[in-house]
């Protein structure tokens, strides 16, 4: 099945997955929350919607990340390499470099700062910042919750023609951006081993850890 999905298809693919991740993040960046919708169209109509319910704090903190984040990976593409190898390992080149490299890191931690600093702020005051915040986070992982006991017979069989399906897009989804870091990097990827991989993370990280934990 792989082999016939070709380039084009893949990058689309990749596209359309970045897309629809951008889409259901942007009302957390406008500081409102989105409900779910069965179509595309309809969350691109309720952002509209919802935009006059955006968050003057959540916009202070997403619009200089966004800018900054923008700012430096257009940079770091168009930065001319240096002239010579002394150019190359001068302080200032190499202090910049990891400066790009870690700049997600950098806005990531700042805007988690940011929030705090809010939040504190506000809950000293004794007000609601109305911020959109992940909360408490549990320290250890969290015991398995996951029981064939509980879950009827006629249940699970209904169940499996989705399950298929949802394994074969997620498999799909996680393949293809695979393969384009791979034409990125000059290395090749082997299906066989990208499928038995995500499968094994999958059950080990459902079974054992009440997790989802997968990557391309």
């Amino acid at each position: 099945m792989v082999s016939y999905i070709s380039g084009n298809v893949s990058s689309a693919f990749v596209t359309g997955c970045a897309s629809l991740v951008i889409l259901h993040q942007v009302n957390n960046a406008l500081g409102y929350k989105l409900g779910h919708s069965r179509y595309t169209y309809d969350t691109v109509y309720h952002l509209f919607e919802g935009l006059p319910k955006s968050n003057g704090i959540a916009l202070a903190i997403s619009i200089p990340s966004f800018i900054a984040l923008y700012l430096c990976t257009r940079y770091k593409k168009a930065r001319p390499p240096p002239k010579d190898e002394e150019e190359k390992n001068s302080l200032q080149y190499r202090a910049i470099t990891q400066l790009l490299n870690l700049a997600y890191f950098i806005v990531f931690v700042l805007g988690l700062l940011a929030g705090y600093l809010v939040e504190e702020s506000y809950d000293k005051a004794g007000k609601k910042s109305n911020l959109i915040i992940v909360g408490d986070i549990p320290r250890s992982l969290q015991a398995p919750q996951f029981d064939l006991s509980n879950i009827p017979v006629s249940v699970a069989i209904k169940a499996v023609p989705q399950a298929l399906t949802l394994a074969l897009v997620a498999l799909m989804t996680n393949y293809n951006i695979a393969r384009r870091f791979a034409e990125r990097f000059k290395y090749k990827v082997n299906i066989h081993n990208e499928l038995l991989s995500y499968s094994m993370i999958n059950i080990l990280g459902s079974l054992t850890m009440n997790s989802f934990v997968n990557a391309a």
